[in-house]
């Protein structure tokens, strides 16, 4: 026969139940395939049979499973079984199958080749060999770059261990003395008086109650101190940079994150209160008085409170409108801002209001306004306008307000009202 194609192998992803397999190289024998289910190698007649020789199939016994990887291999004994006798006819069939049996096992050979590791046609590197298998090594050229050689991982030029800081690492093998070697742990105590971040550590407790307006600290420190005590941090635009370029009064929990960007120049970049409370700066937050014949209304900004504060009650009789969600006759021109804390009053309001609970005023115009039920939360809906006599009203009572510094003048608390001071 003639040898057609040169391939040596077939190579199939099995369907569901999948049990015949076509191989397209010739053989001289069942024996002389090799197959392959998932990298395992099955039996002939125990798991699959030969359809025909030299080319066919092969058939499972069982259906394979979608998605099994099917090789067959072409492994023909390396043998020559042509026996030529002098004098004795020749026979041109004999001498072709003998032909045919060595061009397959060239097939075969170049077929085994082709999954060896070789080296690419320009090299020309020869001789080379791979030393035998030793444990736990690997397998690395030599210093010339002429030969393999096994190598102990722990030759390999890699960072030491440990890791230096310089090169990205701790400097430790342990976690407690990473966190040291980084300065990340608790330091020295800082007295308010001698405020000095050491260099160990980035958890610091403050004590004592002296005024605090520069802190000494190496450059590209972060840090965070722990007040212990009450005591004043004083804004500066380099040294002590504070949130809102404001003076801070500590409480005993009081936690705030520091950077040193210079060296004794540190930004507050983060204060939180012990009590919970958002830290506000100088240009927002503070109460101050409204305006007017509504004085009683409390606003923010501290720099605003005024001496000879007369502090009264604030209602007015409104209408409200439905499909707009607004009480549309008050506003600003009544003296209503957005965040003002109000209440209602009325034996019939609009079915969504309820008497009895504090609303907070936000879009407020001229001429109207919506009640949200937090801070600059959403409007509450109405389903209709109410009708009767209603009255939106902010009652002293109840308020708080502060820090209010009084430097000068009085204070007038109306009758009835009752006033705390904390």
């Amino acid at each position: 026969m003639t040898i057609s194609t040169t391939n040596s192998r077939n190579d199939y992803t099995a369907s569901s139940s999948q049990t015949t397999f076509a191989y397209t190289f010739p053989v001289t024998a069942e024996s002389d395939l090799l197959v392959y289910t998932d990298g395992t190698l099955k039996s002939l007649t125990t798991h699959y049979t030969i359809s025909a020789t030299p080319t066919g199939n092969v058939v499972f016994g069982t259906g394979l499973a979608s998605g099994v990887k099917v090789a067959i291999v072409r492994s023909l004994p390396l043998t020559q079984s042509s026996d030529y006798v002098e004098n004795d006819p020749f026979s041109a069939e004999t001498h072709e199958d003998a032909l045919d049996r060595l061009t397959i096992i060239a097939q075969q050979i170049d077929e085994e080749v082709g999954r060896s590791l070789k080296l690419a046609a320009p090299s020309t590197t020869t001789n080379l060999n791979i030393p035998e298998p030793s444990a736990d090594k690997y397998l690395a050229w030599n210093s010339a770059a002429d030969a393999l050689e096994n190598k102990d991982i722990a030759d390999i030029s890699l960072l030491p261990i440990p890791v230096s800081i310089a090169d990205g690492g701790t400097g430790e093998t342990t976690a407690v003395a990473a966190r040291t070697a980084l300065g990340v742990n608790k330091g020295t105590t800082i007295e308010s008086e001698t405020p000095t971040v050491t260099a160990t550590g980035n958890f610091f407790d403050v004590t004592g109650t002296t005024t605090i307006a520069a802190l000494t600290a190496a450059v590209n420190r972060q840090f965070f101190l722990r007040f212990l005590g009450v005591l004043q941090l004083t804004h500066h635009a380099t040294n002590l940079d504070l949130p809102g370029e404001a003076n801070i009064t500590t409480a005993v929990g009081d936690v705030a994150e520091f950077f040193s960007h210079t060296a004794n120049q540190v930004q507050c970049v983060a204060y939180t209160k012990a009590s919970g409370e958002a830290v506000v700066g100088g240009a927002g937050g503070g109460p101050s008085k409204g305006t007017g014949a509504y004085i009683g209304t409390i606003r923010t900004n501290p720099a605003n409170i005024q001496e000879n504060i007369t502090l009264s009650d604030h209602s007015s009789s409104f209408t409200a409108a439905n499909a707009s969600n607004t009480i549309n006759n008050r506003g600003t021109d009544d003296g209503f801002v957005d965040g003002d804390m109000v209440q209602l009053l009325g034996s019939d309001l609009p079915n969504g209001w309820l008497i009895d609970t504090q609303y907070f005023v936000r879009d407020a115009t001229s001429s109207s306004l919506k009640l949200a039920l937090t801070f600059g939360g959403t409007a509450v809906t109405i389903s209709d306008d109410g009708s009767s006599t209603r009255t939106i009203y902010q009652n002293i009572n109840g308020m708080s307000a502060g820090p209010i510094t009084i430097s000068s003048g009085t204070t007038t608390i109306p009758s009835g009202s009752t006033w705390s001071i904390i």
